[in-house]
């Protein structure tokens, strides 16, 4: 019965980043307290880091950042040692953009050596109790589902990484 109950777990996962990725809409829709988007964000930086040197990497939010995951993703991205550049006001469409590629370059270099690569999220939840926290970077992306149990914020399985 475990077996089953993550199968489908990552079913709702996957349909739930196809369908933001598809319809271009980026940005925190879950309505998690602050200190779940602290926590949530904390590990995506983690992860990101992971993936990308910090010292070397440029992420270009590629919409608003403003809600309570972005503001703490923004923060926790710039402690690990990453320039991030948020969207200038001017430019947001309320979360509604196409797809990343279709906005900006996924990945540039610049004379300087380091590389700018575009990024966005979403956080979405399945539920009263469950989230899914999908990160955007440049062509590849990364998701983790959350679960809270006894008003704890628990990390379902591990990163699933699309390269």
């Amino acid at each position: 019965m475990n077996w089953l109950y993550r199968i489908g777990v990552m079913v709702l996962c996957t349909v739930s980043v196809v369908g933001c990725s598809i319809f271009g809409k980026y940005g925190d829709f879950a309505n998690a307290s602050a200190a779940f988007n602290e926590h949530m964000a904390a590990d995506a930086a983690g992860q990101v880091s992971e993936f990308y040197p910090p010292a070397s990497t440029r992420l270009k939010l590629q919409h608003s950042a403003r809600d309570a995951f972005g503001t703490a993703l923004t923060s926790t991205l710039r402690g690990y040692g990453f320039a991030v550049e948020e969207m200038a006001p001017s430019s947001m469409h309320a979360g509604e953009l196409p797809l990343l590629d279709a906005v900006v370059e996924t990945k540039t270099r610049t004379t300087d050596g380091t590389t700018t690569r575009a990024m966005a999220y979403v956080v979405d939840s399945l539920g009263d109790a469950q989230y899914v926290v999908s990160i955007h970077v440049g062509d590849e992306s990364i998701a983790r589902h959350y679960q809270v149990h006894v008003d704890r914020l628990i990390a379902i399985g591990h990163w699933a990484r699309k390269q």
